[in-house]
């Protein structure tokens, strides 16, 4: 995306006028839902750790702060580079695992995982 990296199933779930998707539509525009209740209960450990991780991360942080950060990665600067006339430009995992934080994530789960 113009702004930085998004996962394909949110892109995709913006362009849905269906309520209750967690986002409401004002003219052009898109937001999200306002009074939804959280429910942790929902969510895994790790689901919760990624969340406080981007809470911490970019709280704070003004839209254009974020944007810059976002496009200091290396998988996004990859995928414009790929392809710069798309707007939004598929990331490869191969991409993403170059950061070394991805990496010590995997070699961390590799025990505990089975495919």
């Amino acid at each position: 995306m113009p702004f930085g990296t998004v996962p394909i199933w949110i892109y995709e779930a913006t362009k849905l006028t269906s309520p209750g998707i967690g986002f409401t539509r004002h003219g052009n525009t898109l937001a999200l839902e306002q009074g939804r209740v959280f429910n942790r209960g929902k969510f895994s450990i790790s689901d919760i750790e990624a969340l406080e991780h981007g809470f911490t991360e970019y709280s704070g942080m003004n839209f254009d702060a974020v944007k810059q950060k976002n496009h200091e990665e290396k998988a996004w600067i990859l995928a414009r580079e790929r392809n710069p006339d798309s707007e939004a430009p598929d990331i490869f995992y191969d991409d993403i695992l170059t950061n070394d934080s991805f990496r010590e994530d995997l070699e961390l789960m590799a025990p505990y995982t089975v495919i």
